[in-house]
């Protein structure tokens, strides 16, 4: 017993002579070569960036801890004041730094490459609210002046339960 199948032969289900169907056809082919160009585009546009580091000068219950700021984008920055926030399980603490020193230092700006550097002393934190000294997480949110660029770092500045 022989089984045998016949498939039909059917010639392409558009015309080519059509020149709608081209059209068609030269669109779909430019969409991804578009896309793939419109993707680099956005890779190589200026960027705004910024690399926020915090130090402390002892692992546990630091007396200072200082906050770097670098611009590694290819845009100047104006930088807001620092938030800082503490945390401890599901309370938080919001204070704007203004500066040190008695110096106001915010908005600063930022050339591309610039960095700055600004030691926090915590006694200062401490003698304004005593029940600081309980949280264990201290977290610096920073942002420019639009609001568009952002960047937080936190660190463990107590032991908790968990950590």
């Amino acid at each position: 017993m022989t089984i045998s199948f016949f498939y039909q032969v059917t010639a392409i289900p558009f015309n080519l002579r059509d020149p709608n169907v081209w059209l068609a056809l030269v669109f779909v082919a430019a969409l991804p070569i578009s896309l793939y160009f419109f993707v680099r585009w956005l890779r190589s546009r200026p960027k705004k960036k910024l690399e926020i580091i915090l130090d402390k000068d002892r692992l546990y219950m630091p007396r200072t801890i200082y906050l770097t700021v670098k611009n590694i984008g290819n845009e100047h920055v104006d930088i807001n004041n620092p938030m800082v926030v503490f945390s401890h399980y599901f309370i938080r603490r919001k204070l704007k730094l203004k500066g040190s020193e008695g110096r106001n230092y915010y908005p600063l700006f930022l050339d591309p490459g610039m960095s700055h550097e600004l030691s926090i002393d915590m006694n200062s934190f401490f003698q304004y609210d005593p029940s600081l000294k309980k949280y264990s997480r201290l977290t610096v949110h920073i942002t420019d002046m639009n609001g568009k660029v952002s960047g937080s770092k936190s660190i463990m500045v107590r032991k908790s339960l968990f950590r």
